[in-house]
């Protein structure tokens, strides 16, 4: 089978926003999508060892953000690339309640949801949720899973015959590959590409 032709199929970028007692958490995920228009219905598929993952079981419910292309990195950082066992993802952006659940403040829209059922996906757990309140937010376009990666420069993996091990500039935040000639040289204000995230988050490797 050629799983490359799982590579084609699109996937959006969206914050999800939960409570763990009256504190606020969260994450980003890439995979929701409508089911139904009756409720209306939509499904949300998160990890299992993702800590809102956890939280959605125990409270039967979540808030959901669209992201434009135009989001401030700092969203897709914080929300994506830390655990809020231990940390205030919402801390240090611009959100605010809906239905008592934390939202970004620039999103494209956002919408409170209840789950009605979960099914076991292996790695994932499926969130079957009813949308019982949504808000349109800023006007633009949604951010896609593709458009996130579209300037991404692949690398052959560590065991295919046309691998070469070299040192390169990495984001730290989304993985974009730095394919300029002089990172060092670039002025102090470079942001990635891709995601927006400051010269200094990028790491050698």
């Amino acid at each position: 089978m050629d799983n490359t032709v799982l590579y084609d199929l699109s996937y959006g970028m969206y914050a999800v926003g939960v409570k763990d007692g009256m504190r606020e958490c969260g994450c980003i995920v890439n995979t929701v999508f409508q089911v139904s228009t009756i409720g209306p219905l939509i499904a949300l598929s998160m990890n299992k060892d993702n800590y809102t993952c956890s939280l959605i079981e125990k409270s039967k419910c979540f808030s959901l953000s669209i992201l434009p292309e135009t989001i401030d990195s700092q969203v897709i950082t914080d929300l994506g690339f830390q655990t809020g066992k231990d940390k205030d993802k919402w801390a240090k952006l611009n959100h605010h309640l809906f239905k008592e659940l934390p939202v970004v403040d620039d999103a494209l829209g956002y919408m409170m949801c209840e789950v009605q059922s979960q099914m076991d996906a292996g790695t994932h757990f499926v969130f079957l949720a009813k949308v019982v309140d949504a808000k349109k937010g800023d006007s633009g376009k949604p951010m896609t899973y593709a458009y996130y990666h579209n300037v991404l420069k692949q690398s052959a993996p560590a065991k295919a015959p046309t691998y070469r091990k070299e040192e390169k500039w990495v984001c730290s935040v989304c993985g974009y590959v730095y394919d300029g000639d002089d990172f060092e040289n670039e002025p102090d204000d470079y942001v990635c590409p891709v995601c927006g995230a400051k010269k200094e988050m990028f790491k050698l490797q």
